[in-house]
């Protein structure tokens, strides 16, 4: 593990304090911990022209896409499953770092890519994007102050026995279920519920806002004070109320497996409610798909699953994932497929 990391950190050593640095984060709170460290530590070394854009996995493409060759001299992607679109980076020409976390289904050290992913080790092991940064920080600069950020996204993304080294100084926990009964959970709800507001159409609060805020803050204690995360998470949380209600209403369960649809203004609202709802109901298998025009995102979640769920993400609709939370997209027209796909994965008749 210790050669990702100095991989990672022989990149940004080599980040000059001139260069102009697109940084591409997830829209959860993972991504904008892992952000938050990693911008602390471009700071540090005198980096002074970032952009930071947030994305999802079907955005990244328009935007890499859209990066015009020598429009920036480095491009940093963290907490996004990439691999499908390395011809997008090579397009570029520029010198990329992808941080990651997903399934690995190919090796992007290739050319002026240079990616990180725990599971190239272990295919197994379970680290988040800001676990992985803060790693990677720790061999260029003191990154004690911003341990906590790199323990928040990894509570916030459900992670525990591969993170404990920084896990045991934050949160007492003896088994990753103990891990909603901690501050540090309750504050990845807040933040993740302001992530979803700030990213909403309409919002008045903006990304930059959202990320310049979890920068200035020192603790998950000042981060749950803090006016511009509260009011956005109360924002958030009226929404998602409603959401759950009409969801649970008319979701179908069909054994182990519970599905529906949901419709909000809010993209990402259906990652945050599937997650909840398998804590909920730890024996079931959730699946949301939430509309977005002609296609569906799709959420899935299964706590104590039988199956990888990246995996029968990947078979059923082209996703990936992890083995207890994945997702991908279908168009509107698919859904009977996918679902056809899904129950004979599953052996469900």
């Amino acid at each position: 593990m210790a050669k990702l990391f100095e991989l990672g950190a022989a990149f940004v050593k080599k980040v000059q304090p001139s260069d102009s640095v697109l940084l591409v984060h997830h829209i959860d709170a993972d991504g904008y911990c892992s952000a938050a460290v990693l911008l602390h530590l471009l700071k540090a070394r005198g980096a002074k022209n970032v952009k930071s854009v947030v994305s999802d996995v079907e955005s990244l493409k328009e935007i890499i896409g859209g990066v015009k060759p020598r429009e920036f001299d480095k491009i940093i992607v963290l907490d996004i499953d990439a691999p499908l679109l390395k011809p997008a980076f090579e397009r570029t020409k520029t010198d990329t770092l992808i941080v990651d976390h997903h399934m690995v289904r190919s090796n992007l050290n290739v050319g002026k890519i240079t990616y990180v992913n725990p599971r190239l080790a272990d295919s197994e092991l379970y680290q988040p994007v800001s676990y992985v940064i803060y790693k990677i920080a720790s061999f260029l600069t003191d990154s004690e102050r911003v341990e906590w950020l790199a323990a928040l996204g990894s509570v916030a993304d459900f992670a525990f026995e591969d993170c404990r080294d920084v896990l045991d100084r934050w949160i007492d926990a003896d088994k990753v279920d103990d891990i909603v009964k901690s501050e540090f959970w309750k504050a990845a709800k807040v933040l993740y519920g302001a992530i979803i507001y700030a990213n909403a159409e309409g919002s008045e609060i903006t990304h930059e806002q959202l990320l310049d805020t979890l920068m200035s803050v020192s603790s998950v204690k000042e981060l749950m004070s803090n006016s511009v995360v509260k009011s956005a998470d109360e924002k958030f949380e009226k929404e998602y109320e409603r959401a759950k209600r009409d969801f649970v209403k008319n979701a179908e369960t069909e054994g182990e497996v519970i599905t529906g649809i949901l419709d909000s203004r809010m993209k990402r609202l259906c990652s945050a409610l599937s997650t909840n709802l398998s804590i909920e109901h730890k024996g079931k298998l959730i699946i949301i798909l939430e509309k977005r025009g002609e296609r569906f995102k799709i959420s899935a979640r299964w706590q104590n699953g039988r199956v990888h769920l990246g995996k029968l993400m990947e078979k059923c609709c082209h996703g990936g994932g992890h083995r207890n939370a994945a997702g991908g997209s279908i168009g509107v027209s698919e859904i009977e497929s996918f679902k056809a796909c899904l129950f004979r994965e599953l052996g469900v008749k």
